[in-house]
């Protein structure tokens, strides 16, 4: 086995406790994740209860405190919150039953998504019961008395039965307990495996073909220096052909949870043929991404919870890509998403430059997903959204526009009682640019977004800002279930000047679009 496990390691120095006026913080002596004792989480096994171990995690409030946060890299300046997560072993023969306490009282607690059904059973001003009925309902967030900002995760996995010999010497195991190897490297054949219990403190790059990363264990980045300037210049936790330039085909990431990277946490270049399924990850970084796949063809992401501050998924065509090639036959699906400030799915921004290369991004699909969460910087021209479509040159420093985007479909999703400061849908063109760009067959179907129904919320944006969109087509797009698109616009709209905006604020497309409505 080629792989390096380098000894080395920096860790982060204990922080001193500062006081925030009026902020509900934390504060770290520990890199987390650790288990303070905050939240405990017990399954029910026959007549009695079995504890499940907790972690704690760092999450941060960006409706509160984002301009506080800005360059806030380790966490000096105190502007964070703590939430939690525990990870379940289940095999949903039959319903499992959990039970939460709180060393907070509480008057109320929201499971969601929404659509689970989920009705909590509060036995005392400090514990909670409820019902979890499948293993589709196995990943939900807990939220006490309202606060999105010390909830709590529950993750359940099925117990894992492909576990290779620990004697193979294709393979790096880490078993229970706390690991800090170093970088690990993998190279062609390899695989990596934290088992349940496992917290590994590491770097890992992937370097070779045919490689899996898997297991019920948790990687974390808390160790490594959270850096930067304008952007996080940590280190990418997980780094998928950390050259760019040959093409990395055949890679398995599975069943890991991964926290606290100091950049993006799990990222994919020039690659083809991959799985990502049933990850976890909790980042609270301000570029701190989740999944960015550039210059991929052929990837399946589901499965997946992610709380991230950044994007929490990113499909692109970026400069540094060598080369800078197509994105697509992507398909995203079953994920629940939760994004602290920018995007939760995102398709672009990056969409390469046709001066450069006819890299460029189409047929990509994001189905049955969960928008859990959703806050942003209220302007008017702010193109964030939780789903968003954003079609932007590559930043490469040189003239020229981005590719046509084509063929981009998003049916059965949920915007589960987001910020009222956030945005459901959002599909965007670059404005000021050195030409024009197109971008066309794009479906939207099957949408519902759930709220209180006041007219603050965003659920539906387009703009094309000086470009062209052909071929839009919006489908059984719901708010509190009533179609949100008046009937008065009729069937078919185009033109290169549109200007409409709802009665109730909620959708304004603008710019040179061609779109057909459907009920």
């Amino acid at each position: 086995m080629k792989s390096l496990l380098h000894t080395a390691a920096v860790i982060v120095a204990a922080l001193m406790l500062v006081e925030i006026t009026g902020a509900a913080l934390s504060r770290r002596d520990t890199p987390l994740p650790a288990s303070s004792g905050r939240i405990e989480v017990f399954v029910k096994e026959g007549t009695g209860w079995v504890p499940v171990k907790t972690y704690d995690a760092l999450c941060s409030d960006s409706p509160s405190y984002h301009g506080y946060m800005w360059n806030d890299w380790d966490n000096s300046g105190e502007y964070r919150d703590t939430m939690s997560f525990a990870l379940i072993q289940s095999d949903f023969k039959k319903p499992v039953d959990i039970r939460v306490v709180s060393s907070d009282p509480f008057g109320s607690v929201d499971v969601r998504p929404t659509a689970l059904g989920i009705r909590p059973e509060i036995i005392d001003s400090n514990t909670v019961e409820f019902c979890l009925s499948d293993y589709s309902s196995g990943k939900v967030s807990v939220e006490f008395d309202s606060d999105r900002y010390s909830n709590l995760f529950i993750i359940c996995n099925c117990p894992d039965s492909g576990i290779c010999p620990q004697s193979d010497s294709s393979l790096i195991y880490f078993g229970p307990g706390e690991h800090e190897p170093g970088e690990i490297i993998l190279e062609s054949g390899e695989t990596l495996y934290i088992d349940s219990g496992a917290i590994v403190h590491s770097k890992v790059s992937v370097v070779g073909d045919d490689c899996t990363i898997a297991g019920h264990g948790i990687l974390s980045g808390a160790r490594l220096p959270h850096t930067g300037t304008q952007w996080a210049t940590g280190e990418i936790l997980i780094e998928c052909n950390p050259d760019r330039k040959q093409v990395l085909k055949n890679l398995t990431v599975k069943d890991i949870t991964i926290v606290d990277s100091p950049s993006w946490t799990l990222s994919v270049y020039n690659a083809e043929n991959v799985m990502i399924d049933n990850v976890n990850i909790i980042n609270w970084i301000l570029n701190g991404d989740g999944i960015d796949l550039v210059c991929v063809r052929n990837a399946v992401v589901k499965n997946c919870f992610l709380r991230c501050y950044d994007d929490c998924i990113s499909l692109k065509v970026r400069h540094n890509a060598r080369p800078m090639s197509n994105l697509g036959n992507i398909l995203v699906s079953d994920c629940l998403i939760w994004s602290d400030f920018a995007r939760g799915i995102v398709i672009g921004p990056e969409a390469g430059n046709a001066s450069v290369s006819d890299g460029a991004i189409s047929d990509c699909t994001v189905e049955n997903c969960v928008f859990l969460e959703h806050a942003t910087i209220p302007e008017k021209d702010d193109v964030r959204g939780a789903f968003a479509i954003h079609q932007v040159k590559s930043p490469d420093w040189k003239p020229g526009i981005p590719p046509a985007m084509r063929s981009i479909r998003a049916r059965g999703l949920v915007f589960d009682n987001m910020h009222s400061s956030g945005r459901a849908v959002v599909i965007a063109q670059e404005k000021d640019q050195e030409g024009i760009s197109l971008m066309e067959d794009i479906v939207l179907e099957d949408i519902e977004v759930l709220d209180d129904g006041s007219d603050k919320v965003s659920v539906l944006e387009i703009n094309t800002s000086g470009n062209i969109m052909s071929g839009i087509t919006v489908s059984g797009f719901r708010r509190n279930g009533k179609n949100i698109i008046p009937h008065s616009w009729g069937r078919r709209v185009s033109g290169p000047d549109l200007n409409l905006l709802s009665p109730s604020l909620d959708v304004h497309i603008s710019g040179n679009v061609e779109i057909s409505f459907k009920k």
